[in-house]
């Protein structure tokens, strides 16, 4: 990035200074300057395509990174109901074989004696 800048600029005072000399010395720096100005215009071209790329790849990246927490999300939702699936099962095993006990404990004689008489 800094080497990016440095060379624009270092560039642009180039460009800068064949101006002053194209006004003070004439023809020579003229033709200097247009070349200077070519490679100027060229360097923020390719500026300009490096930039667009780095948008389009993080634009792919967020789009990426918005599949996978969409995806994660569901993932956890399905994992949630499952898990309340089985906790609902388990409540329910958990009352029949309440009520499987209580209905053995009330047939069942509370004492020795009473079985014997």
């Amino acid at each position: 990035m800094h080497r990016r800048r440095r060379t624009l600029l270092l560039l642009t005072l180039l460009n800068l200074l064949e101006i002053a000399g194209a006004f003070v010395l004439g023809r020579p720096f003229v033709v200097a300057l247009s070349v200077t100005s070519v490679l100027l215009l060229a360097y923020v071209v390719h500026l300009r395509n490096r930039a667009l790329v780095e948008r389009r790849r993080r634009r792919a990246e967020a789009r990426y990174l918005r599949w996978v927490a969409q995806h994660q999300a569901a993932v956890r939702r399905e994992q949630a109901r499952r898990a309340a699936q089985r906790r609902e099962l388990l409540e329910r095993q958990l009352a029949a074989r309440e009520e499987e006990r209580r209905a053995l404990t009330e047939f069942r004689p509370t004492s020795r004696r009473a079985a014997n008489e």
